[in-house]
């Protein structure tokens, strides 16, 4: 029964310590919290400035945003709003007691367990905002959605997780993968297909290079390959007349033009333009 006791005195004490040290260390390390939220909050606002210049960038382009993007801007302000007015009352922490011998603990622990709560906040949507734009940053208007890729390769997975909800929105039907030359988009759209592909998302993918001095008939030649169609026609007018109608015929299809440099014209080539049965990336 001692034991029982004991043991159960233990448990208590250790529930009622932890609560009472972390109050204790509002007023401990009030400075040490005010200087990690100042510096968690210039994050924030760097952040901040690179998505919204992206953001400002989408709609001068007529391009609608993606709502989550929206949202992280507003939330970002109202922390904002928030970190300004517990800088402007920083100063009552400096109040002294007792003739100025001593600060005010009171007041100290105030803003000491406020910066401490700020702080967490601002992190918080630091790590959302990286999360959710860090390298992609989504923009659809009639049935396009842009994906902005720049690497590096830990930043592959969750990117090609996005491009794979998009290749199942039946709202998009156009997707376009973008960034510097190296750094993958390649390989994370082939990879992006395969899964596709898995997960039957698509009956047939289709996979040609476009370069920078685009070929139309072997463009078309390897697209064809892709789904096992064979030309017999000489002209390109003709191969596309003939590629359109077999890409009409597939339920769902998914064709990946790859190396893109200049405006594409995909009727010249033969992929159907406004068919919302078929995807392109």
């Amino acid at each position: 029964m001692v034991e029982i006791v004991v043991s159960v005195a233990g448990k208590v004490a250790d529930y009622m310590v932890a609560p009472v040290a972390r109050q204790f260390s509002y007023l401990c390390n009030y400075r040490s919290n005010v200087d990690n939220l100042k510096k968690e909050f210039e994050k924030l606002m760097n952040e901040k400035e690179r998505v919204q210049h992206l953001v400002n960038d989408a709609e001068r382009n007529g391009e609608e945003i993606f709502q989550i993007v929206e949202k992280w801007l507003i939330s970002v302000n109202m922390i904002i709003d928030e970190v300004d007015i517990f800088a402007g009352d920083e100063g009552k922490a400096k109040k002294q007691c007792l003739g100025g011998l001593c600060p005010d603990l009171n007041i100290r622990y105030q803003f000491g367990k406020k910066a401490r709560k700020e702080m967490m906040a601002v992190t918080g949507l630091l790590a959302e905002g990286k999360k959710q734009c860090p390298t992609v940053l989504f923009h659809r208007i009639c049935g396009l959605c842009l994906i902005n890729f720049t690497g590096p390769l830990k930043s592959r997975m969750p990117t090609l997780n996005d491009i794979l909800n998009v290749l199942s929105n039946p709202n998009i039907n156009m997707i376009g993968v973008y960034g510097i030359g190296g750094v993958g988009k390649t390989t994370l759209v082939k990879e992006a297909a395969r899964q596709a592909q898995r997960h039957r998302l698509f009956d047939e993918v289709g996979f040609a290079v476009v370069s920078q001095t685009p070929d139309v008939k072997k463009i078309q030649g390897e697209i064809a390959d892709g789904l096992g169609l064979a030309f017999f026609e000489e002209s390109k007018s003709g191969r596309a007349r003939k590629l359109c109608a077999r890409l009409k015929k597939e339920k769902k299809i998914l064709i990946i033009l790859d190396d893109i440099w200049s405006i594409v014209d995909l009727e010249i080539i033969g992929v159907p333009c406004g068919d919302y049965n078929t995807k392109y990336c």
